[in-house]
């Protein structure tokens, strides 16, 4: 028997547990690498809409007013941003008390309260019809938001969601 006969007898390959784990370490890499592309590319994606928040603060202080300014940022408390303040305005607030059984309407002292309204243009993502941050936050007519801008912190009540034109 020559030695070169010895040599070509076929060796075969044995899977260990090494090789294995490699092989199931490289799907993983390949299925989480396709889940995200997905994920950025819109199989998962949630558009972003641009709306218009409108919104209340009763019985504000005359000073709360006069702090916020149009154009400024707007935060939830947990600092992600909510949007743009584009409008904002004051109205005596409104105080109803009760007076011989009879409910009647009053004002605050001039320069004590205020009701104000306003605007906040944002982005947010658009869930069958549904509006949420990014963050997670739902926002909807009838919902209380904590906010602040630079200079104050508020909680509004959300009057109506509408997209902006």
């Amino acid at each position: 028997m020559d030695r070169s006969e010895n040599n070509e007898t076929k060796k075969t390959f044995k899977f260990g547990v090494l090789d294995i784990v490699i092989i199931v370490a490289v799907l993983a890499l390949i299925v989480t690498s396709v889940l995200r592309y997905t994920a950025e590319k819109g199989l998962f994606y949630q558009e972003k809409k641009t709306v218009n928040i409108s919104f209340t603060v009763k019985s504000a202080r005359y000073t709360l007013y006069d702090m916020l300014e149009e154009g400024e940022k707007v935060f939830i408390s947990d600092g992600e941003q909510l949007g743009i303040l584009t409008e904002i305005s004051a109205n005596p607030a409104v105080f109803y008390a009760e007076s011989g059984g009879e409910i009647i309407k009053t004002y605050y002292p001039e320069n004590t309260k205020y009701d104000l309204s306003g605007t906040v243009c944002c982005e947010l993502v658009d869930k069958d019809g549904r509006y949420v941050t990014p963050g997670g936050l739902h926002i909807c007519a009838g919902v209380t938001v904590k906010v602040q801008t630079r200079t104050v912190d508020m909680t509004i009540l959300v009057t109506s969601v509408t997209p902006a034109e």
